[in-house]
């Protein structure tokens, strides 16, 4: 499905693009940024992380605090072992 979406917004799939356009997610009232830590705002307290390479963690620090991180188990044991990013976002 995201995929579909992503294609009928006649973006490209390589979510690696650092294009805030590319990387804001609207379901319902809720916005999430997928691999966007770039853009990381105000009124987004929720970011979707695909999987732990450098082009999707850009702008992902050990003080990260703007919101929750969804990911993978690995994922997140990545991102707190190797990023020092606070267990409690993840």
């Amino acid at each position: 499905e995201f995929r579909e979406c992503i294609h009928s917004l006649a973006l490209p799939c390589a979510m690696a693009v650092q294009v805030e356009e590319a990387k804001l997610v609207r379901l319902g009232g809720t916005q999430f940024l997928v691999d966007g830590f770039l853009f990381q705002r105000p009124d987004v307290h929720h970011y979707v992380l695909t999987h732990f390479h450098g082009d999707h963690t850009v702008g992902l620090t050990r003080s990260f605090d703007a919101g929750k991180i969804y990911c993978s188990e690995i994922t997140a044991a990545l991102i707190t072992g190797m990023t020092g990013v606070d267990p409690q976002r993840v």
